[in-house]
């Protein structure tokens, strides 16, 4: 088929060129003289060859044509003019359908050009045509590419067949040997049998024998009683009791010969049973090769995938849906507008999600074919479907009961591998034509007798029929970690192994020309960019939800408590720790957050023991430090001495549009579960910001305070000591006015924590300056430590807490600048310019931290930081819950 593409596209730039040069052309019109010239020109010399090896005739039909097509398009062109134009378009024609690919370079470099009498001339906007050839080289490399893997994949199959041929021919041969042997066995029974038979006979006519004797024995011994002759009565009585003595061995023996039958006879059945079950073994080796073409040949019922998720949260709310379904519009979109024009790998997306476990990769394939319905319900809105809304969904999972067999015995190659799952996928819609065609009902044995050169293809047209080329046909593989292949992936040799031909395939699927209209998404653990380092598929990598809300039907699923929503932030969205935190409540309603939390950590240690064994000298800190501060890290890179991608619990949200930079996701359910490890319980002390044993009471407004202080303590700590910051990494999350204090450099400080007992001020040029001024009004005192963050005593005509930052600009000359948190609690009214006036200079930086929702105030180029609830999960990162529960707790 690549093959085929490749010529349409060569007659496709043939075509361009023999209609005489549709590309953007200048011309100067010729005159009667010069065409008449130019049509002498394009015939050339019979046989003559230029220094290139082309045809005389073909190095100059195209400046000839261009000619021709341009007198030709005048009014008074002639019947003659129009002949030659023919002539030269079907010369070019010939050209390009049997001249080489040198044959069309020479052909493009021709196009300068001008007749040899100089009386006309062509310009041709030559770097277009370049452009073009250029193109068009690149298309026939990738059609030769394309071909290439396509005839390597046949050539496997072709080999994978003929090993499965022989192999069925073998197992046909040996069980005919079977046959055979049992035959003979039987007939070697019947012979024991007919042998035995004569021993009988035998043994009874030696019976008969010494019963006769026996008689003539005792007739003799009568007789010598009756003369008295002792001598002979006691030679008559030892005859009498030899002959006894051979009636008893005859009778054995009979005995004995009628054994030998009764076994005889038994081992003749038992034959017969082998014989019959080599019979048996006959037809079903000679029946597997044509199970499965029965089958196909069926209208078979379309069927559900069994179940990818089992767990209580299968049937929660999805969260996220509308953000997922907004990131994959357009690429769908774009598959939908390009489907049946070509096999452009770049034009036609595979949808990716990997992540850690737990975090909602199977929920994500579950619900994908909805989404896809979406996506193209919106599509239908703006122009006309080519296929069907509905969808006909394959899960194909490598997990659950079919993981990866033998490859080189059992799976064969990938097509083989997607198509007999996605036929197995339909056996429980269809169990009656399964029954009637002998399919295996255990899925080892289906896989093995599914034949070599399966393929999607008849398994799809056995589903549906005339609707095959209409309809949209969505694909999920989940859990494609297990295949071999996955490690390697990011190796050359990897390219030849499972995971890469299984993702091959599926693409195969995606750019195919023909319908049906095929959406893939793929799911496996951890990054894999290497997997996929090589290949110019599109990809399309969809960032999981985190689950927000746990709902079913819209209904609240997690009993009531006073902690829920804390406790449900803490989760960080991680959909497995949402399941033990319903089991805990459901286990202790009314039991306080820590022996909750107590509960949910002993399940997830149960559930994710990895997620705990971490060598005693890691540093943690590192971890945290990278998820506080939001930097960008790149994929493979280690924190500390941690890979962030291989640490369960933990999610990674890449870059858009760049899986090889991510940030780090961390569940604040994590940090507790590693501070409950006493081998990392010191060192991470000062994380632990409002542990839950504060929240057994309601939280006071002064904890809003403290905690808005401490943590930004921790943001300070998140960042090197001295290390040049922008503000707007140093307060990522929060809206930053005026737009140029984002890139405003300072230079980070590691800061202590402190709290005031006496009023103090919090403007720089009362605090901190080198030279302070000391105009301390109303008595207020001056504070002038650097690297400490002060919490100011209640009531301070100044900010709640404040610290010195030393700004860095671009004369050189650095400043000292006061950075001034004000912490407003519920609904208290504030005025930007009047908290400036009361706690800032003019190159302050004001921190305004609400606990409710607000609209961001103009500052009217003041600078403000400013952060609601609407801004708490972006900034408070981990510690977000924490703020939403002040939020709500905390009093004007």
């Amino acid at each position: 088929m690549a093959m085929a593409v490749m010529r349409a596209r060569i007659k496709s730039q043939g075509a361009c060129l023999s209609l005489g040069m549709r590309w953007r052309c200048s011309l100067q019109w010729p005159s009667t003289e010069s065409l008449s010239a130019a049509h002498e020109f394009s015939r050339g010399v019979p046989g003559r060859k230029d220094r290139n090896g082309a045809p005389a005739s073909s190095q100059r039909w195209l400046h000839a044509g261009v000619a021709l097509r341009a007198r030709a398009a005048r009014e008074d062109n002639n019947a003659e003019d129009r002949l030659h134009l023919e002539e030269v378009v079907a010369e070019a024609k010939r050209v390009v359908d049997n001249g080489t690919l040198k044959d069309m370079q020479v052909v493009m470099r021709r196009v300068q050009l001008v007749d040899p009498a100089g009386k006309w001339k062509v310009w041709v906007n030559k770097p277009e045509l370049e452009k073009q050839l250029r193109k068009f080289v690149a298309e026939a490399k990738a059609a030769k590419t394309a071909l290439e893997e396509d005839l390597l994949l046949v050539r496997q199959q072709r080999k994978t067949g003929q090993r499965q041929v022989e192999s069925a021919q073998r197992q046909v041969e040996s069980a005919q040997r079977q046959v055979e042997s049992a035959q003979r066995q039987v007939e070697s029974a019947q012979r024991q049998v007919e042998s035995a038979q004569r021993q009988v006979e035998s043994a009874q006519e030696q019976e008969a024998m010494a019963v006769r004797r026996l008689a003539r024995a005792a007739t003799v011994l009568e007789t010598a009683e009756d003369s008295g002759n002792a001598t002979k009565v006691q030679e008559a009585k030892k005859e009498v009791q030899e002959a006894k003595k051979e009636v008893q061995e005859a009778k054995k023996e009979v005995q004995e010969a009628k054994k030998e039958v009764q076994e005889a006879e038994r081992k003749v059945q038992e034959a017969k049973k082998e014989e019959a079950k080599a019979s048996g073994r006959t037809k079903e080796s000679e029946a597997r090769s044509s199970w499965c073409e029965k089958l196909l040949a069926k209208k078979l019922k379309f069927g559900a995938a069994d179940q990818l998720l089992a767990t209580v949260g299968a049937t929660w709310d999805y969260c996220g849906k509308e953000v997922l379904r907004e990131s994959m519009q357009i690429p769908i979109q774009k598959l939908h507008e390009q489907k049946g024009k070509n096999s452009d790998k770049q034009l036609h997306p595979l949808f990716i999600a990997f992540a850690g476990p737990g975090q909602g990769k199977s929920r994500l394939l579950t619900e994908f074919p909805g989404l896809v319905e979406q996506c193209l319900q919106n599509v239908s809105e703006r122009q006309k479907l080519k296929f069907s809304k509905q969808t006909t969904s394959f899960m194909i999972s490598c997990e659950n009961g079919l993981s990866s067999g033998d490859w080189a015995t059992e799976e064969l190659n990938a097509r083989r591998f997607v198509a007999c799952r996605m036929l197995w996928q339909l056996r429980n819609a269809n169990k009656e034509a399964f029954r009637e065609v002998g399919a295996p009902t255990d899925f080892a044995e289906f896989r093995i007798q599914c034949p070599a050169d399966l393929t999607p293809s008849p398994v799809l047209k056995s589903v549906l029929r005339d609707e095959l080329n209409h309809s949209t046909v969505v694909i999920g593989v989940d859990g494609m970690q297990g295949l071999p292949g996955f490690t390697e992936r990011s190796d050359a040799a990897g390219k030849d192994l499972p995971f890469y031909q299984v993702m091959q395939e599926v693409c195969r699927l995606i750019n195919q020309i023909e319908g049906p209209f095929v959406v893939a998404c793929v799911a496996a653990l951890q990054n894999v960019k290497s997997g996929l380092a090589g290949s110019p598929q599109a990809r399309v990598f969809l960032e999981l939800p985190r689950v927000t809300a746990v709902t079913r039907n819209k209904q609240p699923v997690l009993p009531g408590h006073r902690l829920k929503d804390l406790l449900v932030e803490d989760m960080g969205g991680h959909g497995r720790a949402l399941e033990c935190l319903l089991e805990a409540l459901m286990e202790m309603p009314n039991a306080a957050a820590t022996a909750l939390v107590g509960a949910v950590m002993r399940q997830l240690r149960q559930k994710y023991p990895d997620a705990t064994q971490i060598e005693p000298g890691a540093d943690l800190k590192e971890l945290l430090r990278a998820a506080l501060s939001g930097r960008w890290i790149l994929s493979g890179e280690m924190v500390g001495n941690l890979d962030p991608e291989k640490v369960e619990l933990i999610r990674v949200k890449f870059k858009d549009g760049d899986s090889s930079q991510y940030r780090i996701d961390l569940p604040y359910i994590w940090l507790y579960l590693m501070l409950s490890l006493s081998k990392f319980s010191d060192d991470l002390q000062p994380w632990n910001l409002m542990d839950y044993r504060l929240f057994e009471s309601e939280p006071t407004w002064q904890q809003w305070e403290e905690f808005n202080a401490r943590f930004r303590v921790l943001r300070a700590s998140a960042f090197e000591d001295g290390q040049l910051v922008d503000i707007a990494d140093l307060h990522r999350g929060a809206v930053i006015q005026p737009d140029s204090l984002k890139s405003t450099k300072v230079i980070n400080r590691h800061l202590q924590f402190a709290k005031s007992r006496k009023q103090l001020l919090s403007r720089s040029s009362c605090c901190g300056n080198p030279k302070a001024r000391t105009n301390l009004l109303k008595g207020l005192g001056m504070h002038q430590c650097v690297g400490v963050l002060v919490v100011n005593a209640a009531g301070a005509p100044a900010a709640d807490a404040f610290l010195m930052l030393e700004e860095v600009r671009a004369e050189g000359n650095n400043h000292t600048i006061s950075e001034c948190l004000q912490c407003k609690k519920g609904n208290s009214p504030f005025i930007v310019e009047n908290e400036r006036d009361k706690a800032c200079d003019t190159a302050d930086i004001l921190v305004l931290l609400l606990t409710r929702t607000e609209t961001v105030p103009q500052t009217g180029g003041q600078r403000l930081i400013f952060v609601s609830e609407a801004q708490y999960q972006e900034y408070f990162g981990f510690y977000a819950g924490r703020a939403f529960y002040q939020t709500r707790a905390a009093k004007p």
